[in-house]
């Protein structure tokens, strides 16, 4: 599949998925073949600790795919916008204005 290949399809959310997980890490461990491992984890700063909330197996060359979309996502749609990655979080601003930004949760340090 092509980076830039999009489909509009219909997406079927079974019940047991219906409520997202959070997650505020990933890690990618490498398996046999050309498949890895994506994991999405909860990371406590203050614990020194890391719990895996969702696993997928998916092939190498998919995650090009991922990393692709992301940068689509995450860069700034014009001049005025800007994506910033802070100590405390990620933050958007459009023309000098805060427009949002990610915290890690209360009590987490990084």
């Amino acid at each position: 599949m092509k980076s830039s290949e999009s489909h509009n399809c219909e997406i079927v959310v079974p019940d047991d998925l219906a409520f997202p997980e959070y997650a505020n890490a990933f890690r990618i461990l490498p398996e046999t073949g050309d498949d890895c491992i994506l994991e999405f984890l909860v990371f406590s700063a203050q614990d020194n600790r890391a719990k895996a909330v969702a696993r997928i197996r998916v092939r190498a060359d998919f995650l090009r795919s991922v990393q692709h979309r992301l940068s689509e996502v995450l860069k700034p749609p014009d001049q005025g916008q800007r994506l910033e990655v802070r100590e405390d979080g990620l933050a958007v601003s459009k023309d000098g204005q805060m427009v949002y930004i990610y915290r890690p949760p209360v009590g987490e340090e990084n």
